[in-house]
């Protein structure tokens, strides 16, 4: 039977073997269900650019200006990226259409435990219990039979010819470089774009997606009207505009079937499994990977304006799987930064195989078996 609220089974993602059970179980029962997969917080950055030139590892490198993050721990929520959590929170505590019994996983990363803490909090949900589950267990990559059996580079350079670069790509890397000021690093736009080695996407390319991030974050944590937001020299437009290149170095780098699979299919299983007979919604919070991961497995797409059109996993932002009548529903909520108070919104998805916002229930469950790793779902 499913597990009460607050609980969590040894047998929490679904074996293989179930999905004969499954299709029965959804075919005789529509009771309200709604699975979230939200991406954590607006968080601190990491502390290097690792896939950057390989001679200069670290963001100061890149810049003239000083570094807005100084004295702040690496990977944690801020102060305003919970704020802004919180109004999400407060929103779906006004969502009718979303019944108990409440169910919140996450990881154990930090990041990922103060998203759902604050969800649950603002949703004035009291009694009932967060889940936190360890990276290893969540994830899962590292069992005997669970790995990529490819040449990542090689699928790298073929996804890079499918999709190409962003329109005026070359004109975003200059303006960006133009805001970074003179690093002692050669310029984004000056390093060779794209180099593909040891399995990851190196260069120009990689320095670029890693600072247009950045702004994001610089956006989320002190406002529009700070200084320490691009040094006073930027706008919340120039952050959706660059932060394209931070989604699609991720589609050329992860959004691959062979890939994402790996490291990622225990996530799909739980949402698989938590869309089950019994009614509730879960909330399950992870990260961006995770999502770009689960949205390749699963073969849909998303938008959510005004971020660019390339698989945009905002910070805060979830996918929203609902049962309707036989049908898997797929929204995505997210909210934009330049206030704390505004309003989530949703924006649909779509489906390859609909090409629109729903999937008949069963397509929607074989299409995960099938694309998912078994090898890397908890047994």
């Amino acid at each position: 039977s499913p597990e009460s609220p607050g609980q969590i089974s040894h047998n929490m993602f679904c074996r293989s073997t179930l999905l004969p059970f499954l299709l029965t179980l959804f075919a005789v029962s529509d009771a309200a269900r709604t699975v979230f997969y939200f991406r954590h917080c607006v968080r601190t950055p990491g502390k290097s650019i690792s896939e950057g030139d390989p001679g200069f590892k670290y963001p100061q490198n890149y810049t003239s200006h000083s570094w807005p993050w100084a004295g702040y721990p690496h990977d944690k929520c801020t102060t305003r990226g919970l704020q802004i959590l919180n109004t999400t929170g407060q929103f779906l505590a006004n969502d009718y259409s979303l019944d108990g019994p409440f169910k919140f996983y996450s990881d154990s990363e930090s990041r990922t435990v103060h998203t759902a803490e604050t969800l649950l909090a603002a949703m004035g949900l009291t009694g009932v219990t967060k889940n936190n589950i360890s990276v290893p267990y969540w994830h899962k990559h590292d069992l005997p039979n669970c790995h990529c059996k490819c040449n990542k580079n090689a699928l790298h350079r073929a996804r890079l010819k499918q999709i190409g670069y962003p329109k005026n790509y070359h004109a975003l890397l200059v303006e960006l470089q133009q805001i970074l000021g003179k690093g002692v690093a050669p310029p984004i736009y000056a390093q060779p774009s794209c180099v593909f080695n040891r399995s990851k996407v190196y260069g120009g390319c990689g320095a670029a997606e890693k600072w247009s991030a950045n702004f994001l974050l610089q956006l989320g944590t002190f406002g529009p009207n700070s200084t320490s937001f691009g040094w006073g020299n930027m706008t919340a437009a120039q952050v959706y505009k660059f932060v394209e290149l931070h989604y699609w170095h991720r589609e050329v780098s992860g959004m691959i079937l062979p890939i994402a699979r790996t490291g990622h299919s225990n996530q799909a299983a739980a949402i698989l499994e938590h869309l089950d007979g019994s009614p509730g919604t879960t909330f399950l919070v992870g990260h961006d990977t995770d999502q770009a991961a689960i949205a390749t497995m699963f073969n849909f797409t998303w938008g959510a304006p005004p971020y660019p059109s390339f698989a945009p996993t905002t910070p805060g932002g979830a996918f929203r799987f609902d049962i309707d009548d036989g049908k898997i529903r797929l929204q995505y909520l997210y909210k934009t930064f330049e206030s704390v108070e505004s309003k989530p919104k949703y924006f649909p998805g779509t489906f390859a195989a609909t090409g629109d916002n729903k999937i008949l229930l069963q397509d929607f469950i074989s299409t995960g078996w099938s694309n998912l790793n078994k090898a890397c779902v908890s047994k």
